[in-house]
């Protein structure tokens, strides 16, 4: 399998609102996404991770800061959405689901 990566990627705005949050640069908030889709499609095809909780997913993103800041940070920026039965990577099956 492979992922699509567009050139907007690198300048997008949730790019840089998950940077601040972290408090990482650019490049390291840019490579913990791109980890996390990585992750999502060998552990999570559909892009539901409601089955994962919060330490399985920043593992799988290669967070190694505080438990619970990168999921957290990741919604707050919309690269991620909480439902009611978990999180969900943001618009998955129409980017990179198929």
């Amino acid at each position: 399998m492979w992922l699509e990566l567009h050139e907007g990627f690198r300048d997008h705005p949730k790019l840089g609102r998950l940077a601040r949050a972290l408090g990482v640069g650019r490049a390291q908030a840019a490579g913990h996404v791109a980890l996390l889709w990585t992750w999502t499609m060998s552990h999570a095809p559909d892009g539901d991770l409601s089955s994962y909780d919060d330490g399985d997913i920043e593992e799988g993103a290669g967070w190694e800061g505080a438990p619970g800041a990168m999921v957290s940070a990741m919604v707050s920026a919309r690269w991620l959405d909480k439902g009611r039965r978990g999180v969900v990577v943001h618009d998955w099956l129409e980017y990179y689901g198929s």
